[in-house]
């Protein structure tokens, strides 16, 4: 009976907690559907056993949050080659923090830098190649010989006269003796005196007299200035110059001896002669040049060779770790007009070859005009530049911008790149018609492409790695996007606007048309005027373009970017309005619902000069795409989420659910991120424990 009585009163309480659970949901859904839940924040589904389940802003935003993870994803990516290319610049030692950065006296690493320092000044492995050679064989210097001639039965006379002296001096025990002034034994000027007697009698009735001719061999610079080069050459120095001057120095001595000059008299001349030898070979007290350039051939071939291929492997790898180039409007391929070549040992230049090629402001063939290389197309030879700008030059809005800044800044850049530019002729060109008329793009052959210098390479692959990712991260490089403020001021200003509907406009980012002919969705200026190129204020839609209203919903079209500001102007003594509209940055990210689409991928704009520092990007032409950034996407939940959830803890668990991370708050780079937005900033304060929140000064 009792059991009995404890089962229906089981079942009972299932019945209330099952009235209740259905009671509060519909209440749940009642309120969450309601003006009230739009306004003060909805509650979280329920199980029966009244567990919190399901938080609606996860389902009413699951493609955001969604794209958060996604986008997470990729950053961890972008950050890993960053830091490959950071450990491929810097001797790391014990933690990649930026004081484990050690240079020791002696480089010891295989780090761009440290390998740099093991190099000189010398950049070309192929120049080197050829002053290796010359320093181990032939060298550049020779010898010219003048002969002198004799009457040959004059000279058979006196030799025949000293071998009789020189004999009767050998049978009288003197053999060994080294008279006074002479430098040899009477039995080795004896052997010599023989040995020219023999080659007199052969015929010869000459001295040949030997003579240094130091000749130049032309090397280049990596600038397109020329080395000049003198070189003895190891091999060269011992086997001809060396014998060459010994053999001058026995024959200068036997013909002064036959001659009957003395000792006196020939004995310094011989030692000056062998005093020429020893500074080619070597002596007890000089080492030689022989001795010097071997070992300068050492330190080249041993030493800065093996370091220039080791060069060559890193910037291999550091080249694979490159941003993605499809992801990147203007593209670097790194290679350049290089300003000269090598045809059979002899340097041939660029700007001798090609003297009509520089354009507009260019300072010369080959050079632009700040004196870097072209960059070209490896695959074309086409000059990256030219085309870069017939790109620009066949949308009318970035005729605008530029022509726009060059009036701001007294600079004729379009002038220079367009109308003096692409469209001037240019005999090696590939022809291309556009809008202004036909463009000539300038192309090279491929034997003068060469490559940046590995150290500016990698370095300026490094500064494009900081801008994309600082690009992905906060927008900073789109200027024409909304920002997650202008989503935040609207949903809690007056009209508590939260963009809702779908947007029925794909914005294909890959594609290349689309990257040419783009025009923002948002007028670029605030003036009271409204011209061809679409400045526009105080229009029904806004700060919106036109020719996209039809796809763009109206909520979407009531959070703009334009802004009202009084300012103190010194000059006028007077408050005035400024007007002007909200552009992205490191303190208000990106975040544009117009980019969601799923064509519209990430575009960095990049630099058009592969060796500027991230002022070039947007100097000449801009980005004209919206953006979502990952910052911008992290503000932009963390606020529907505290809006839209009806209490602080409910907010709080939907952000952490599904094992989401956010780019938020102070992070340097790489993990971890943040996975608890609106959690403590210390778990354990006593012992200073970081939490899992976004810490001091969070954004």
């Amino acid at each position: 009976m009792l059991m009995a009585d404890e089962q229906k009163t089981q079942t009972q309480q299932q019945k209330k907690k099952f009235i209740a659970h259905w009671r509060d949901k519909g209440f749940t859904e009642a309120w969450n559907i309601s003006w009230f839940g739009e306004r003060l924040g909805k509650f979280p589904h329920e199980t029966q056993e009244r567990v919190e389940e399901l938080h609606p802003v996860l389902t009413d935003f699951e493609g955001e949050f969604i794209l958060n993870k996604s986008m997470i994803t990729q950053l961890k990516e972008i950050e890993d080659k960053w830091g490959f290319i950071e450990t491929a610049v810097f001797p790391y030692v014990g933690g990649m923090e930026l004081d484990n950065v050690t240079y020791d006296s002696t480089p010891k690493s295989n780090t761009i830098t440290d390998l740099y320092r093991k190099i000189d000044y010398f950049r070309d492995a192929e120049v080197l190649s050829q002053e290796i050679h010359l320093l181990e064989t032939t060298g550049t210097v020779g010898i010219d010989v003048e002969n002198v001639e004799f009457d040959r039965n004059i000279l058979l006379e006196r030799a025949r006269n000293s071998i009789r002296a020189l004999r009767d001096k050998i049978d009288a025990g003197r053999g060994e003796e080294v008279e006074q002034g002479e430098q040899k034994t009477v039995n080795e000027r004896y052997s010599d005196v023989l040995e020219y007697m023999r080659r007199l009698e052969q015929g010869e009735n000459r001295i040949a007299i030997r003579r240094l001719v130091p000749r130049e061999f032309s090397l280049p610079f990596l600038d397109g200035r020329e080395e000049k080069v003198v070189l003895f050459g190891v091999k060269n120095a011992e086997d001809n110059i060396a014998a060459a001057f010994n053999r001058l120095s026995i024959d200068l001595d036997n013909f002064g001896s036959i001659c009957n000059v003395p000792a006196g008299a020939r004995t310094p001349i011989t030692r000056m002669v062998n005093a020429i030898t020893q500074c080619l070979t070597g002596g007890t007290n000089i080492r030689g040049i022989k001795v010097i350039e071997r070992d300068h051939f050492e330190h080249l071939e041993h030493g800065i060779l093996p370091a220039l291929q080791t060069i060559k492997d890193v910037e291999t790898n550091v080249e694979q770790f490159s941003p993605p180039k499809d992801l990147i409007r203007f593209p670097h391929s790194y290679k350049i007009i290089k300003p000269f070549i090598l045809r059979n040992g002899q340097a041939v230049y660029f700007k001798t070859e090609f003297p009509n090629f520089n354009r507009g402001d260019e300072i010369e063939p080959g050079l632009d005009e700040n004196g870097w290389p072209l960059e070209v197309d490896p695959k074309t030879g086409e000059v990256l530049l030219d085309l870069w700008w017939y790109e620009l030059s066949e949308n009318d809005w970035h005729e605008f911008i530029v022509k726009k800044k060059d009036l701001k800044n007294g600079t004729e850049v379009w002038n220079n790149k367009v109308e003096m530019g692409i469209r001037r002729y240019n005999a090696n060109s590939t022809r291309k018609a556009g809008r202004l008329g036909t463009a000539y793009i300038r192309k090279i052959p491929k034997e003068f492409i060469g490559d940046v210098d590995p150290l500016d390479k990698i370095m300026f692959i490094y500064n494009e790695w900081d801008s994309f990712r600082d690009d992905y991260r906060d927008g900073r490089f789109h200027p024409h996007s909304k920002t997650c403020m202008d989503y935040i001021m609207a949903g809690t200003g007056h009209d508590h606007i939260t963009p809702l509907k779908k947007i029925n406009l794909s914005i294909n980012t890959e594609n290349k048309s689309s990257r040419i002919k783009f025009k923002p969705l948002y007028y670029s200026e605030l003036e009271e005027e409204k011209d061809r190129n679409g400045i526009i204020t105080g229009h029904r839609y806004g700060d919106l373009r036109e020719e996209y209203a039809n796809r763009i919903p109206d909520d979407e079209k009531k959070v703009t970017r334009l802004y009202s500001m009084q300012k103190f102007n010194p000059a006028t003594r007077n408050w005035e309005v400024e007007k002007s509209a909200r552009k992205p940055g490191h303190l208000n990210p990106a975040f544009d619902r117009t980019a969601l689409g799923s064509k519209s991928k990430f575009i960095h704009w990049g630099r058009m000069y592969y060796y500027e520092t991230p002022d070039g990007i947007n100097k000449y032409s801009e980005n004209p795409f919206p953006h979502i950034a990952t910052r911008g996407i992290a503000k932009y939940l963390i606020d529907l989420a505290i809006r839209r959830t009806f209490s602080f803890e409910g907010a709080r668990t939907a952000l952490k659910s599904n094992n989401q991370e956010y780019d938020y708050g102070v992070r340097h780079w790489g993990e971890p991120f943040i996975t608890d937005p609106l959690g403590e900033v210390y778990i354990n304060p006593a012992k200073g424990q970081p939490g899992r929140g976004p810490g001091a000064g969070a954004l």
